[in-house]
């Protein structure tokens, strides 16, 4: 991470930490609720603010996976748009729960609305994260890498263990979105021991490219005649 990204990465963890605030002061009383069946209104109050909590836990994870892979000056946008979307979310639901104002539902309603549109805005950002290949209207979209596993014939197992290859990805600071298994299609006579043609492919964004390549990995539309199979 350059010095010039540092600032914006320190303001987009604090973004996410205030989202979290007050989850440990409310776990001793989840643990004591019952939200499958509340009995009372405080209940039912308590319950669906544990609701907005869950959501803010997706949102706050959504939000670092598409900050992750963002440019410096995408970032400052980001965390502008969100501090804009968090105050407008605040008056929808004060105005959604205002019919019940001074009551006992009051505060169910609202958290309900909040949970509601943190779920909502949760799911915009992993779309965000998680663009088409080749869309270059995205603000982060996504390629697809592969290297060859090393696995040889007759030899279940055999190769480099994922887990290397991710530590590859995490030394030189490229988030992986996704991961799967294919083969190359490559001809090959039977043999003990011979190259299977397994491949490990990754899902990376389009601005990790360069680094990936530096770490031994290849677009995959490079290999034309690859296909992704499941892993085993």
């Amino acid at each position: 991470m350059s010095a010039a990204e540092r600032p914006f990465e320190r303001k987009i963890m604090k973004h996410i930490a205030l989202l979290l605030v007050g989850l440990v002061a409310h776990v001793s009383s989840a643990f004591a609720l019952d939200c499958a069946a509340p009995l009372t209104q405080k209940d039912m109050n308590e319950c669906a603010y544990e609701g907005f909590l869950d959501a803010s836990r997706d949102y706050a994870s959504s939000y670092k996976t598409l900050g992750d892979g963002l440019s410096a000056a995408q970032k400052k946008q980001l965390l502008r748009m969100q501090k804009s979307w968090m105050a407008y979310r605040t008056q929808a639901c004060g105005f959604e729960s205002s019919a019940s104002q001074g009551g006992s539902v009051q505060a169910m309603v609202k958290w309900q609305c909040m949970a509601r549109m943190t779920k909502q805005r949760a799911g915009e950002l992993d779309m965000l994260s998680r663009c088409p290949e080749g869309d270059v209207s995205c603000v982060q979209p996504t390629v697809k890498v592969y290297k060859a596993s090393g696995s040889t014939q007759c030899n279940p197992g055999s190769g480099t263990p994922v887990k290397v290859m991710l530590d590859q990805f995490a030394a030189a600071n490229i988030p992986v979105r996704a991961m799967g298994c294919g083969t190359d299609v490559a001809m090959r006579t039977t043999v003990c021991g011979a190259p299977d043609g397994a491949i490990r492919i990754f899902e990376v964004s389009a601005s990790d490219l360069n680094k990936a390549a530096a770490q031994g990995f290849f677009l995959l539309g490079t290999l034309p005649e690859a296909r992704e199979i499941p892993c085993h």
